[in-house]
């Protein structure tokens, strides 16, 4: 096997088995009762799915955090990452987006952000104030 072919079949396995990191986890995280193991594994797999560039399935995932973890400032965190990547991207390739898109994914990334915030002083001044 010349060094080309081995480097693409090794790339080609190292995806296959990332994917499959990714469905395992995916399958850990749906069945999780615990809120705590939930909530830990939801924001791994989020982290995960960002750094495969699955934006839409790490918002996905994210937006059933914030939901569930409401007083939790960490999944808006990767909320506001994620929308902010998909902006990003979307700024990237003019040749495929509308000047709309760009306006609409820049105020969702920064609102995610605003949300961010509000939810990390909420929690900031709840602990503050517990000292």
């Amino acid at each position: 096997m010349t060094p080309n072919r081995l480097e693409e079949a090794q790339s080609s396995k190292h995806i296959g088995d990332r994917g499959k990191l990714t469905s395992l986890l995916q399958k850990e995280w749906a069945a999780s009762r615990d809120s705590e193991r939930k909530l830990d594994l939801g924001l791994l797999l989020t982290d995960v799915l960002i750094n495969q560039r699955e934006w839409q399935r790490a918002k996905e995932v994210c937006q059933q955090l914030t939901g569930r973890y409401q007083r939790d400032s960490r999944p808006y965190l990767h909320l506001a990452v994620v929308n902010m990547m998909m902006a990003v991207e979307t700024m990237l390739s003019p040749e495929t987006a509308t000047a709309d898109d760009i306006e609409k994914m820049s105020k969702n990334a920064m609102d995610a952000w605003k949300e961010f915030k509000n939810k990390y002083e909420l929690a900031k001044g709840s602990t503050e104030s517990s000292t």
